[in-house]
């Protein structure tokens, strides 16, 4: 079995480009990465938080960059910021 370290939820929003709030609030939406609840604190795997961001990615038209809550956006991309 591989048994791969698990991130809390402040490195995965750092890790994701966003504050620890915006992550909380996604995770209340059911919109955040799949993570592992131990008692009351939350891990996450890299191989989730991977699997999160394309599929996120892969919905976006060629060329474009849908938004999306809170600006959150994989590593390396620009934030994306759309005015109503």
């Amino acid at each position: 079995m591989d048994c791969e370290p698990m991130m809390d939820a402040r490195k995965v929003a750092s890790l994701l480009g966003i504050s620890l709030r915006t992550l909380d609030t996604l995770v209340a939406r059911g919109e955040a990465p799949a993570f592992i609840r131990i008692g009351q604190i939350r891990r996450w795997r890299m191989a989730e938080i991977t699997t999160w961001i394309e599929a996120r990615l892969g919905t976006a038209e060629p060329g474009h960059q849908p938004p999306s809550p809170g600006g959150i956006r994989a590593a390396g991309m620009p934030s994306a910021r759309f005015g109503g």
